[in-house]
């Protein structure tokens, strides 16, 4: 099972202290959120549909936790391009519903 502690911008509590920023996912400015404690990394399933990113299908599905109750998917995005201070790595993304920000990055 995986987890995620915010999945939602708003419900950062102020003063917690996570780091989030713009940065450039598959060349587009979108917002991250380093999440320590996030066991994969995450992409908001609208930023993937507006830009169309290629998804695989697993045959298994993630179970993940989050704030708002388990989210169960199977629909990955791999070796995405994200452009952290001029170093660019690839990285598999986990399609979430009811996200709202762009990328959560764990510590996968």
């Amino acid at each position: 099972m995986g987890r995620v502690h915010y999945a939602q911008a708003e419900a950062i509590p102020e003063g917690k202290p996570v780091m989030m920023g713009m940065f450039f996912v598959a060349k587009q400015p979108i917002v991250i959120l380093f999440d320590s404690g996030a066991s994969h990394t995450f992409i908001n399933i609208g930023f993937f549909m507006k830009y169309q990113l290629p998804i695989e299908a697993l045959e298994g599905s993630f179970c993940i936790q989050s704030p708002g109750g388990q989210i169960y998917t199977k629909d990955v995005v791999e070796h995405v391009p994200i452009d952290l201070v001029g170093f660019t790595y690839p990285i598999d993304l986990i399609i979430l519903k009811g996200q709202d920000i762009d990328v959560i990055l764990g510590m996968n």
